[in-house]
């Protein structure tokens, strides 16, 4: 809920010369500004908005559902979030003629201005049916969306939120959280997420996946003698380790020079080039880097690509107009809608709300990461991810 002074004119500027050198493109400096926002709109810009500097905060606020010209489509739930208090564009016509009068300081007089001063004349309806009906509300009122306002009671159905999100990856940019927020609302029972136990068990996972930042595509920033160890590839030929690793500091190589793009390629080829398992090619078909992990599970390998591929069109009833071949596009999961997607993917794929539902302890964590990623050495940071997610209790 957001309420403060009412604006001066019906606009979001502080004054009515700034709409006026807004809407006129005039030769101001800042002219698109926070500074220049009416004490309202300054608050509903700063709810929605929590970075930048704020210089184009206008602009920002003016495009904010027209996705081909503003780029903010994610903020359009938010938006439709806040309750915000002031005065009805339907009453008080005299400050449009203010609002008209100040542009003609510019313009000069114009037929068009005295019919639209006409037209809005004919649209003030308050003060006559204020009135007529005992006890009708000031024009002072709360204004709400009521589509907005309906999503809030939808039932007594979990639905997540962005405040939830990014508690769990406090680092992971905004647009990103809301993404994820909107794609597990949409789907939540498809996805099995339809339970506590199985939300605490299923992000205690993907918060070890992705980290605190929400991560969505894997790194190759490997320590040579490491990659000799973990993979075969690297065993039988260490040189090749040696070349593209860095040595003891990252990233930091044996001939003093930086690891690249082209190092961490090699590195992806060499330890998922060949394996039969995840059905890549051998390392010269690049296959290793195309299929490397990405989402919020690390979907890796070519045959993992095509299941979820195949998994995606068998559900196309729960998103008709959504067609998408992962095999033949890996990239798009690190889009935040196929990142969250191909994560419930693997998650039903692999009955592992079946292992969740068994209950609430550190055992069924454990053999859930067992199937999430068998040899990993962090089992007791699931755990423990697991307790804290369960403590939060966000997710109940």
């Amino acid at each position: 809920c957001l309420a403060d002074a009412h604006d001066p004119a019906h606009t979001i500027f502080a004054t009515t010369r700034k709409w006026v050198d807004y809407a006129s493109g005039a030769n101001v400096a800042d002219l698109a500004s926070r500074s220049n926002l009416s004490p309202l709109m300054l608050k509903a810009y700063d709810a929605l908005f929590r970075k930048g500097d704020g210089k184009q905060a206008a602009d920002e606020l003016c495009t904010l559902s027209q996705s081909e010209r503003g780029g903010y489509p994610w903020l359009m739930q938010a938006a439709s979030r806040l309750i915000v208090k002031h005065e009805s564009e339907w009453a008080k016509p005299g400050k449009w003629k203010q609002l008209i009068a100040e542009l003609e300081k510019q313009t000069g007089p114009k037929p068009q201005h005295e019919e639209e001063q006409k037209r809005i004349g004919k649209l003030a309806w308050w003060d006559e049916v204020k009135a007529a009906v005992p006890c009708f509300p000031r024009p002072e009122v709360f204004h709400v969306n009521p589509i907005g306002l309906v999503g809030n009671f939808y039932g007594s159905k979990f639905r997540f939120t962005l405040q939830m999100m990014e508690r769990l990856f406090p680092k992971a940019r905004i647009e990103d959280l809301q993404g994820l927020v909107d794609e597990f609302n949409a789907h939540i029972d498809i996805y099995k997420l339809d339970s506590p136990l199985r939300r605490a068990h299923f992000f205690a996972q993907v918060m070890q996946e992705t980290g605190p930042s929400l991560t969505l595509e894997e790194g190759f920033v490997w320590k040579a003698s490491s990659l000799i160890s973990s993979f075969s590839y690297f065993k039988r030929n260490p040189k090749q380790a040696i070349a593209h690793g860095y040595e003891k500091v990252r990233p930091i190589k044996a001939d003093s020079t930086q690891m690249t793009q082209k190092d961490f390629e090699a590195i992806a080829n060499g330890a998922y080039g060949g394996r039969a398992e995840l059905g890549n090619g051998d390392y010269e078909s690049g296959d290793g880097w195309k299929y490397r992990g990405r989402g919020m599970k690390q979907l890796t390998g070519r045959t993992n690509y095509r299941r979820f591929t195949n998994w995606n069109t068998g559900h196309q009833n729960e998103w008709p107009k959504d067609v998408a071949n992962f095999e033949e596009n890996p990239d798009l999961l690190t889009q935040p809608k196929y990142a969250a997607r191909s994560a419930a993917y693997f998650w039903v794929a692999n009955r592992l709300p079946e292992i969740a539902d068994r209950g609430a302890t550190g055992n069924q964590v454990n053999a859930i990461t067992a199937i999430v990623n068998l040899h990993t050495d962090s089992y007791a940071a699931r755990v423990a991810n697991f307790e804290k997610i369960t403590n939060l209790g966000d997710l109940n």
